[in-house]
């Protein structure tokens, strides 16, 4: 027989968002969800041989005007399911 008991946790939610770039800063009690939900985050990490350095780990946060600005001219956009997940 196995037997249960109730624990609480801890989760981490994510409550502040800050741009690299820009500095602009939101969090997720602002009424802004448009901001919120667009800020762009990427991690990745890197293998052997990488110009970062061997197994480093990129992070980068960008709101959705700083995205746009750096890197329109290299994003395809499309809708359905052409870019479907």
């Amino acid at each position: 027989m196995i037997e249960y008991k109730e624990k609480e946790f801890v989760q981490k939610i994510p409550f502040k968002k800050t741009c690299d770039k820009c500095g602009f800063s939101i969090t997720s009690d602002d009424e802004d969800f448009v901001n919120w939900q667009e800020f762009i985050s990427i991690t990745h990490g890197c293998g052997y041989g990488s110009v970062f350095g061997d197994c480093s780990v990129l992070k980068l946060d960008l709101c959705q005007n700083c995205f746009k600005e750096l890197l329109e001219a290299y994003c395809h956009v499309g809708g359905g399911e052409e870019f479907s997940l």
